[in-house]
């Protein structure tokens, strides 16, 4: 199991690994119990401290997401629950909680129903937090500045399920329910571009905290890996299962890509030889001259 760059969670109950060097994805479980297996609706890595906490959210729900830098927060969120931020060492009460928008023009409550939740590493107590949601609403709040969101933003039609944020910059790549991958940028609050390929719900959305690839899976049964730069496919992987949930194993994705590009450099100069070797050769020898032949008169 270590071998493994890339770790995808099914609806079937099984976890799936990828191998990026051999373009090989290995199932882990038993198939004689798929059907009695829970599905695998988030994954996270974990030390040897395996802790267990329960936590009252307030109601339904939908996503709960670990600050990276600082595991001990966690912000939930959900159904007409909304945001929440805990600190694990003291979860009777939540630190930070949200306070709705205020209500619409004919004076209704503005629904809540969080999808995912993004939280900017930091080591502080209050981090930066983006939540979407089945509205297509992209919400930023900052705990320190006010409860209510500083920003919304509106993106397309369609019900957002997923959100990443992209290492070391304002943006976040925000999937729908129909396969449409968008970067959007925080600052400017517009759509960058979109990732082409998918083509079904995107449950799932996780940047490399390194290198710039983004890898996304969903219902469509695919993975695929796309670069951050160019918004171009890399790899892309058939699961057979819908999938929900993903992890990569960073140092492993490092160690692959160098090999695979030494490997495809090795090939590259091995075809190139062997192209080479396979012509035939063709000795060009210089047309001679005719000797001229003196009559004699």
């Amino acid at each position: 199991m270590g071998s493994c760059n890339i770790w995808v969670g099914s609806q079937l109950g099984t976890l799936k690994g990828v191998q990026l060097k051999d373009n090989l994805a290995v199932n882990y479980g038993d198939y004689n119990t798929m059907d009695k297996l829970p599905e695998i609706q988030s994954m996270c890595w974990t030390d040897t401290h395996e802790n267990e906490l329960e936590i009252n959210t307030g109601g339904e729900t939908s996503k709960m997401t670990v600050n990276r830098l600082n595991p001990i927060l966690t912000a939930t969120g959900g159904k007409q629950n909304n945001l929440k931020l805990w600190d694990l060492s003291k979860s009777k009460e939540a630190i930070f909680k949200a306070k709705n928008m205020p209500n619409d023009m004919l004076g209704l409550q503005v629904p809540v129903w969080i999808t995912d939740i993004a939280i900017t590493p930091c080591t502080h107590q209050q981090p930066e937090i983006i939540t979407v949601s089945k509205y297509h609403k992209i919400q930023l709040y900052d705990p320190r500045a006010q409860k209510r969101p500083v920003s919304v933003s509106e993106l397309g039609n369609s019900p957002l399920l997923s959100v990443a944020l992209v290492p070391d910059q304002r943006k976040i790549i925000v999937g729908d329910n129909k396969g449409t991958l968008t970067l959007f940028d925080l600052k400017t609050r517009r759509s960058v571009g979109n990732f082409k390929g998918c083509t079904g719900s995107i449950r799932s959305i996780t940047c490399h905290p390194s290198e710039n690839v983004v890898a996304v899976c969903g219902l469509d049964r695919h993975l695929r890996i796309f670069d951050l730069k160019t918004r171009q496919p890399k790899y892309k992987f058939y699961l057979k299962s819908k999938l929900n949930s993903l992890l990569f194993h960073s140092q492993l994705f490092k160690q692959n890509k160098r090999e695979r590009s030494t490997t495809e450099d090795s090939e590259n100069d091995s075809d190139l030889s062997d192209v080479w070797d396979d012509l035939e050769v063709i000795e060009d020898s210089l047309p001679q001259k005719k000797k001229k032949i003196k009559k004699n008169s």
